[in-house]
């Protein structure tokens, strides 16, 4: 046998086979557990088990390795044979160990590669890197290892200060250029005689992406505008966001261990309490409007939502509500109610009233004519003259109620209330039962006011009718009307009643009386102590409201069994001008000839004859097409022509431009119930000489023939 000596082999010689650098390197991510991925079943196993088996062939390895060593150092001769023999051993367990490396690697759902110091370029990749990158295993090898990083720089320079990182996080490009994330493990190696770095990758993209999705979750539920609670299974609060803070006024640390039950409100029974919780404790989700108490006390409406929040058992372990306060909206969406039912009204107002102001035209009419054909010494004319009175009311009525659909101010002109009262009391005798006594003291020329009359007829009638409501069993109803002067230095009747001079009405009863707690709601609106279908409430707060518009001040006094006293303040003008009463003037007759157009046969029919008594040649038509053939037949035959304004066909607006455009100097009096078309600037504008709203009088309409004809 042939023996071996120093000269012959060393070390380096016998280790430069190829994957000599496999026997004394262990990758990071198999010395230690703690960096294995979370593996279960029998892969894992399976892994563990290929790994020791590993680890143990590469100690056996080294053994031998040391006895070579050994033999080496100490010139111990051998032959040829054992020489061939110990080399052959040692590449056969290094390829073993290479390929089971290869498959450790290759099977495991771990990317690694393998890259080059001197240039970066990648001269291994597992198929794990391959997915991760979006290329093929072999696509990879020859490509630079830090291109597929966002801050490659930052990679590079930690990896030239340090050698090696371990759970360095990343951001990744894929082949399709989406990003990946991951964290990275890099340790120095030598492979194939070339210093290189191994690098193991864990994917950590879903859970980023998690974590950035619950962290949008977060940041939305702490920037929300809504107010969210999260309680226990009990309702006690456990977190609450910045927005309930400033919606309920509570801070974090005083309402978190606090139960649900302190915001809520008297304004729900019990039974809507339980059916919520009952809701809520079956896992269902609760969904309503809810009224609940802030901290200061004060009460505000919310949309809300509660819903169960379960664990991965399925376990309800809390409850989320998210609420919204629509007390504003709440509000605004009672007031627009409020509007769309006052706009209702308005337009049924308004549809009404043009057929009631031609009833009303009629009994003007009629009422006139008839004074025309009776003695002057007849004592029917005075009950003609309370017609017109009432007929007057009546108009103004209308007048008012489309005022205040449209929210518009009503005229005032200088008023002596006396008139009023005497009127109201006409009306209000047959009404008031017998056992009911009267009583008025009122000055005969008291000071005046400036008022719009049929609202101080309103005022003066809901006073006295609730007067007589308090006394059902008979009394005393009382009313006066006197001057009255505050003074500065005297103590004020009303706590907002300012020094001056005044008109005071005072309308009381001998009933039963008020107690305080009634007195302080007394001018509520819908405030009533009566019973069902007995009354809305409204009248004494309308009362209220007339008497502020007016500048004036209204108070109460009453006490249980000893009646009550309502006492109105009314600011008092001086050098007013004397107001119209409701005397009628003389008709102003003429003989002019006048073309008369009114959809309504019996209105047609009353002016023709209320006219033709006062001296007018008169021609009436019911049709609109009609009166047009009649006026163009004979333009020259007319004088004057009076035009009502809502007819079929043609209204008075469109038969006014056909007679203008055949006649133009030829005077129109246009006349309307109610129109939304047409008002009196319009008919100026257009050329026609006067608008006159119905109803009117007859001396008005007869004045108004006068002026124009007289003026033409």
């Amino acid at each position: 046998m042939k023996k071996v000596g120093k000269s012959q082999f060393s070390l380096e010689k016998i280790l430069s086979c190829q994957g000599n650098s496999i026997l004394t390197w262990k990758p990071p991510f198999l010395t230690s557990r703690a960096e294995l991925m979370p593996y279960t079943g029998s892969s894992k196993d399976a892994l563990l088990s290929e790994t020791a088996k590993l680890r143990q062939e590469t100690a056996e390895l080294k053994r031998e390795k040391s006895d070579l060593e050994l033999l080496i150092e100490t010139n111990i001769e051998h032959s040829d044979y054992l020489e061939e023999d110990l080399l052959n051993k040692i590449e056969s367990a290094i390829r073993e160990s290479e390929r089971r490396f290869r498959l450790i690697s290759e099977t495991i759902p771990v990317p690694i590669t393998v890259s080059q110091v001197s240039d970066d370029i990648i001269v291994y990749a597992n198929g794990s890197a391959g997915s991760l990158f979006g290329f093929p295993a072999h696509v990879l090898v020859g490509r630079r290892f830090t291109d597929f990083y966002e801050d490659r720089e930052a990679l590079q320079d930690r990896l030239a200060r340090q050698g090696q990182v371990s759970n360095y996080e990343v951001k990744g490009k894929r082949a399709d250029r989406t990003h990946f994330f991951a964290a990275l493990f890099v340790q120095p190696l030598t492979f194939n005689n070339v210093p290189c770095r191994l690098t193991a990758l864990h994917d950590m993209t879903d859970r980023k992406l998690a974590e950035e999705e619950r962290m949008r979750l977060a940041t939305a539920v702490e920037q929300g505008a809504e107010s969210i609670i999260i309680t226990d299974r009990k309702g006690n609060v456990e977190y609450v966001n910045p927005a309930f803070e400033q919606t309920f006024s509570y801070t974090r640390e005083e309402i978190i261990g606090c139960n649900f039950r302190i915001f809520r409100s008297d304004k729900h029974d019990d039974a809507f309490y339980h059916t919520m919780w009952r809701t809520i404790i079956s896992g269902r989700v609760w969904m309503g409007n809810i009224i609940n108490r802030k901290k200061d006390g004060t009460l505000c409406e919310f949309e809300t939502t509660i819903s169960p929040i379960r664990d991965a058992s399925g376990e309800i372990i809390n409850f989320v509500s998210v609420n919204r306060d629509v007390t504003h909206e709440v509000r605004m969406e009672k007031q627009l109610r409020q509007a769309q039912k006052m706009e209702a009204i308005g337009t049924l107002a308004a549809g009404i009233s043009h057929d009631f102001n031609n009833i009303l035209t009629a009994v003007f009419g009629n009422v006139h004519l008839t004074k025309m054909k009776l003695d002057p010494d007849s004592p029917i004319l005075s009950n003609l003259d309370n017609i017109l009175v009432a007929a007057n009311r009546a108009k103004d009525l209308v007048m008012q109620v489309l005022t205040f659909c449209r929210q518009t101010e009503r005229e005032k002109k200088p008023l002596q209330i006396n008139f009023i009262i005497k009127e109201a009391l006409n009306l209000l005798r047959p009404c008031i039962p017998a056992t009911i006594e009267i009583r008025q003291h009122v000055r005969e020329r008291p000071g005046m006011v400036m008022a719009d009359p049929t609202q101080i007829h309103q005022v003066l009638m809901n006073l006295c009718t609730n007067a007589a409501n308090a006394m059902r069993e008979g009394g005393t109803l009382n009313i006066i009307l006197e001057n009255a002067t505050i003074d500065s230095d005297q103590e004020d009747p009303l706590p907002n009643l300012k020094p001056g001079k005044y008109v005071k009405l005072s309308v009381s009863d001998s009933g039963q009386g008020m107690p305080p707690e009634v007195m302080e709601r007394i001018f509520d609106p819908f405030f009533t102590t009566k019973g069902p279908g007995e009354g809305t409430g409204m009248g004494l707060a309308v009362v209220h409201g007339i008497v502020r518009s007016h500048g004036g001040e209204i108070g109460v006094e009453s006490e249980p069994g000893k009646g009550s006293r309502f006492f109105v303040y009314l600011p008092r003008i001086t050098d007013a001008e004397k107001e119209d009463d409701f005397d009628m003037p003389e008709l102003l007759p003429g003989n002019e000839r006048i073309l008369f157009v009114d959809d309504e046969p019996d209105l047609s029919q009353l002016f023709e004859e209320t006219l033709t008594e006062l001296g007018y040649d008169v021609v009436s038509e019911t049709s609109s097409l009609r009166a047009l053939d009649v006026f163009r037949s004979h333009p020259d035959r007319f004088d004057l022509v009076i035009t009502d304004q809502t007819m079929p066909n043609l209204t008075g607006e469109e038969i006014s431009r056909e007679l203008m455009q055949i006649r133009p100097d030829i005077p129109i009096i246009l006349c309307t119930g109610y129109s939304d078309r047409m008002n009196e600037e319009k008919a100026k504008k257009m050329g026609i000489r006067s608008f006159l709203m119905k109803p009117f009088a007859m001396d008005k309409m007869a004045l108004c023939i006068r002026q124009i004809l007289d003026k033409s």
